[in-house]
């Protein structure tokens, strides 16, 4: 990593099978992602960040059992991100974001170590998938900055390991669910820059007291027509 390494991922490296952790993160490659990096059935830890990669993720093999780490972060990928994630039944962190993925999140969620998803700065749309609760680990989810339309899922208060949960800046709409209270790990909520309304469910309220969440902002600023605000919030830690 952090050398000036240009053009396309090194074609040699294909001829590695037992290669463990690939790590060509903070380069100058500008190719597309060759679907002969799947013939790795050993490698456990990606690095392809902050790169210039382009083009679509190719669909993954079921070969790929080892692979835990995958962090393509500030490229240029496009397209939907492939629902063959499902195939690395290890994965414990995802995160590409500021990426230009679009179309909806058709992802298979029923990975039981995935604790980590950062899908930030791309442009993501459609609703919330009504099975993210299967991601049963998840911890940090990260889906800010996309074009997210809908309501907030109830089932989002099933994921009981959330600690941070990233929302703002979408077009989610509607109240938020009381089921959110039941996030009892949870200790950061940003909701702000969407069109939500309604009162905070009390439930939610009482996780502020009690110290557990600890940064929970929302619309409470925000203006609706008929002039108060958009969501009635007496436990914001801050009102945008």
């Amino acid at each position: 990593s952090e050398n000036e390494i240009s053009g396309e991922i090194p074609s040699s490296l294909w001829s590695l099978p037992f290669l463990h952790v690939l790590n060509l993160s903070k380069n100058q490659l500008s190719s597309s992602i060759s679907p002969f990096l799947w013939d790795l059935p050993f490698l456990e830890y990606l690095y392809l960040n902050s790169n210039n990669l382009t083009g679509t993720l190719p669909n993954i093999p079921s070969t790929m059992p080892a692979l835990k780490h995958v962090w393509l972060y500030e490229n240029s990928l496009s397209g939907r991100l492939t629902s063959s994630l499902s195939n690395l039944v290890n994965l414990e962190i995802l995160v590409v974001y500021d990426n230009d993925f679009n179309e909806t999140l058709d992802l298979q969620w029923s990975l039981p170590n995935l604790y980590y998803i950062d899908l930030s700065w791309n442009h993501f749309s459609g609703r919330l998938p009504d099975d993210l609760n299967a991601a049963t680990s998840l911890q940090f989810f990260y889906l800010n900055n996309n074009t997210l339309t809908g309501t907030l899922n109830e089932e989002l208060g099933d994921l009981t390991h959330l600690k941070e949960l990233w929302l703002q800046s979408n077009g989610l709409i509607g109240e938020i669910p009381t089921t959110f209270g039941q996030l009892k790990n949870l200790s950061t909520l940003l909701l702000y820059d969407n069109s939500l309304h309604g009162s905070v469910p009390e439930s939610l309220c009482n996780l502020t007291r009690s110290g557990n969440l600890t940064v929970f902002e929302t619309d409470c600023h925000k203006e609706n027509r008929n002039g108060t605000a958009s969501v009635s919030c007496t436990c914001c830690t801050a009102c945008h």
